[in-house]
């Protein structure tokens, strides 16, 4: 058995635990405010908006990553083409008796022709994800583009002893 100090320190801590235990919940059936964070424009209502910003951006970053991706889609749809050309012809260079024990129709890799076939379809493969976004890219800088030349702009000047205004109006 406990000395009566102890019993009353052990009782009063107890009493604390359970009071905060009821305040908690308490707390937790009150209900409270929740804020809801949302973006303040959506893809909906961005379409209206200035691509140029302000007549800062032309598109030319746009443009040249488009050119970049479509000239590199083209080259690997080139490759590609190449590649199943070859296995192809190959496959028919290689099915004839005279030429079986011919270097081009052996590899210390595997067939040629399986090789080619596989080779001009990765590129193949690889060219059409590049293809559509240099369409992507394109698409995005006529828009920017097109909202850059429907800028209109006041510039003032001013010198000493005159002052004066320029409006230019690009459509």
């Amino acid at each position: 058995m406990l000395p009566q100090r102890h019993h009353c320190i052990i009782c009063v801590c107890c009493g604390m635990l359970a009071s905060a235990t009821v305040a908690e919940a308490k707390s937790k059936n009150r209900r409270t405010k929740v804020e809801v964070v949302t973006p303040e424009q959506s893809a909906a209502t961005q379409k209206d908006d200035d691509l140029s910003r302000g007549g800062t951006r032309r598109g030319i970053l746009e443009y040249s990553l488009g050119g970049v991706t479509a000239a590199v889609s083209t080259t690997l749809v080139v490759f590609g083409s190449v590649q199943l050309y070859r296995g192809q012809q190959l496959q028919t260079f290689c099915q004839q008796p005279a030429t079986f024990n011919s270097p081009e129709c052996m590899s210390v890799l595997g067939n040629p022709v399986t090789n080619a076939r596989i080779s001009g379809g990765l590129s193949l493969g690889f060219a059409i994800p590049l293809a559509v976004a240099s369409g992507f890219l394109f698409r995005r800088a006529v828009r920017i583009h097109r909202d850059y030349r429907k800028q209109v702009a006041l510039t003032p000047y001013f010198g000493r002893g005159f002052a004066g205004g320029s409006l230019a109006i690009r459509f």
